[in-house]
This record gives C-alpha cells, sequence and structure tokens, in this order.
C-alpha cells in the first residue's frame, strides 16, 4: 500500500494529523495500536469509564463494585472502554477519508513500514512519503525502589490480586487523576499528588469520585524525605514522575534515529527528526522548541512542512562554503 503520509499512534496530536493531512487532500493512513496505547488514549478510556460507573451509583451497585472489584475486573473494564474510544475515533477518520489500520507498526526503512494485524500477526507493508511518529507516553518511576519503600506502576497495579486499601500516585496528573477516579469508585482511598494542572473535566470526574488531590511533597526529587515516611509506609505507592515514550518497538535504528534515555524523540522547530521526512508530533517529542503548541497547531506545522518543503538554510550555506573552496 502507497501513501503520501503515515501516522502512527494514538496520541491526541496523531489523530488531529490524520484528519488535517485528509483535509489537506492527501492521501494518509494512521496506524492505531492493539496495545501499546498513548496516554492520552487510556486517559480517554478512563474518562468513559468513570462516566459509566458515576451514573448508576445506587447502593447495590456501590456494594458490588466494593465487594467484587478485583484488578483483573477494572483492567477488562478499561480495555473494553478504550476499544469503544478506538471505535469512534477509527468511524471519523474513516469518514474524513483517512486509511485506517489496527496493528503495530516497525520501520524496515524511512519511506516503508511493516505493520503486525490480527491475532495471526500477519504483516502488512506500508509505503509513505513521509512518517509521523504519534505513539505517546506512558508512565514510570524515575527511580528504581531500593525494597525498603515497594512502588508498583499503574500495569503492575492491576496484576495484584485484590486492590490496596490506599493507594496513593506520585505525579502521573490526568491519567493518575483517571485511574485513580475508577479505583476509588471501587473502595480504595485514592490520593494523587499533582505536579501540573488538571484537563478540568477529569478534576470534576475525580472530585466525584472521591479522588483527593495534595500538591507534590517531593523536595529532593525523589518524594521521600524523612516526614514522608509515614504516610509511603501506609500507602501503596504508585510512581507516575517519569514519561517514557512508546518508541522501543518502532525499530528506529533502521531510519537513523535515536531516541533520549526516556525513548522520546529530538526534534527541529518543525518537528522533524533525523531521519529526513520522519517526523514526532505530540507528547513523544522529548525536546523542540515548539513542543508547547497545541496538537492542532503541531499538526498543521508538520504539513505546512510537508507540503512547503524546502531545504533547510544550513544546507544552502554548506554548498556556498564548498563553492567558495573549489574556486581556491
Amino acid at each position: 500500500m502507497n501513501f503520501d503520509l503515515a501516522v502512527i499512534g494514538n496520541d491526541e496530536a496523531g489523530i488531529e494529523m490524520g484528519l488535517g493531512a485528509a483535509l489537506a487532500q492527501q492521501n494518509v493512513v494512521t496506524i492505531l495500536p492493539e496495545s501499546r496505547h498513548s496516554s492520552w488514549m487510556l486517559c480517554q478510556g478512563l474518562r468513559r469509564l468513570t462516566s459509566t460507573l458515576l451514573a448508576d451509583r445506587s447502593l447495590g451497585r456501590r456494594f458490588l463494585c466494593h465487594r467484587r472489584g478485583t484488578p483483573g475486573m477494572i483492567r477488562r473494564l478499561l480495555r473494553g472502554a478504550v476499544a469503544a474510544e478506538t471505535a469512534e475515533l477509527v468511524q471519523v477518520l474513516r469518514h474524513a477519508g483517512v486509511t485506517v489500520v489496527i496493528g503495530e507498526a516497525r520501520f524496515s526503512s524511512p519511506g516503508r513500514l511493516k505493520v503486525s494485524v490480527g491475532m495471526d500477526c500477519s504483516r502488512q507493508s506500508i509505503s509513505a512519503g513521509s512518517a509521523i511518529i504519534a505513539t505517546g507516553i506512558r508512565y514510570s518511576s524515575p527511580h528504581r525502589t531500593l525494597g525498603l519503600l515497594p512502588r508498583n506502576t499503574p500495569e503492575s497495579l492491576l496484576e495484584l490480586s485484590a486492590l490496596p486499601r490506599r493507594i496513593r500516585f506520585l505525579g502521573g496528573d490526568d491519567f493518575a487523576a483517571g485511574l485513580g477516579s475508577v479505583l476509588s469508585l471501587f473502595g480504595a482511598d485514592v490520593t494523587v499528588e499533582l505536579q501540573q494542572p488538571l484537563d478540568s473535566a477529569l478534576e470534576e470526574l475525580a472530585q466525584s469520585s472521591g479522588v483527593h488531590f495534595v500538591g507534590s511533597r517531593s523536595t529532593d526529587g525523589t518524594g521521600l524525605n524523612g516526614s514522608d515516611l509515614s504516610w509511603a509506609q501506609d500507602n501503596t505507592i504508585i510512581d507516575c514522575r517519569q514519561s517514557l515514550g512508546f518508541t522501543d518497538h518502532l525499530n528506529l535504528h533502521a531510519i537513523g534515529v535515536e531516541p533520549d534515555e526516556h525513548g522520546q524523540l529530538w526534534c527541529s522547530t518543525s518537528f522533524e527528526t533525523w531521519c529526513d521526512s520522519v517526523f514526532g508530533i505530540g507528547s513523544v517529542v522529548g525536546f523542540a522548541r515548539n513542543k508547547e503548541l497545541s496538537p492542532t497547531q503541531q499538526a498543521e506545522r508538520v504539513i505546512n512542512r510537508i507540503q512547503h518543503r524546502l531545504r533547510p538554510p544550513y544546507f544552502s550555506r554548506a554548498k556556498l562554503r564548498l563553492a567558495d573552496v573549489s574556486r581556491v
């Protein structure tokens, strides 16, 4: 399959990129992952799940959630909510004229992708003039635990046999508020240490679900000092203060792109990576002067760069220097 543009991932900026490229009359394919969902996509699923649970807060439903709720049940409910969100996005993208492929993509060369699709992992080959990496991030702990104060990741929390009674999130912001809302509705006492302001809708849902918010208590970058030991021993700690880019599965070395130590991409002001015609967009970008632009603005900037491609000025200067040397 040949396309003008291939968008990899389901981060918000990637969805905006697919829609914007289709409106710009580009032949575009969006490759949505089956399991490596961006934190933004998980927030969408958590918002849907929380709203559904809050819609029926009868005494019987509350009793059932508190008595029968398990991490395995929450994991299945979240998977269904993300699948419903994905189905709606697929409809919107296809209605706009975007080709949608559900699978896991990896680069075989700058202009070619291999996509594993379905239970049998059948391979599809996709060729594109430009590729946009919009795989987003996941959250992890910035420090390895010493064993005295064991910490969990969101993934390991949902693998437990039973829900802890008291849970404290360090960082994670919107994602922590969303996951904390669901856990609170299933009977856990949840506290979230905020590092940044929340999305207003998620904050309202979290407060309605009984989540407690506090400011960050981190004083030395670890979040745990002498005065913190008491609450740390009484809570199950979910450390979400480090952002990790979903790039380890993309085979980036095949196109000469090396992510930073957190798996995020180094991009220019036009969001282009070191590889020509390969761009990063959204939260997977670890460094770019215009990273604070909205997802829509980022998509517009990349589309303008692709449609009106000009040689970077330093290439022109290099050619002039070579010409001067040749004259000598």
